[in-house]
């Protein structure tokens, strides 16, 4: 499990579970629903957004983490009409 943390709008904060792989990258969602965290292609980076795959455009609220990563952990940079940084990171109970 990883965990997204941060004052962000809107809030996407809390624990995310593994999901199926999506175009060869792993990704994750968000117990509760309502976010997936995914490897976009179009932007060689990892992005958190409301679909995999999808939701990224200027009019969206998502996050994108600006370096070419294979694993999600990092800061991740508000797009579109979101506010906050989103901070991912592993989940240590």
């Amino acid at each position: 499990m990883i965990q997204v943390s941060a004052e962000l709008y809107p809030d996407t904060s809390g624990l995310y579970e593994r999901g199926a792989d999506y175009d060869g990258h792993r990704t994750w969602s968000r117990q509760g629903g309502g976010w997936f965290l995914w490897y976009s292609m179009n932007d060689l980076t990892y992005a958190l957004s409301t679909e995999i795959g999808n939701a990224t455009a200027e009019t969206d609220r998502y996050w994108i983490n600006y370096f070419e990563l294979d694993e999600p952990q990092g800061t991740y940079n508000a797009q579109g009409t979101a506010s906050g940084n989103a901070v991912v990171t592993d989940f240590v109970p």
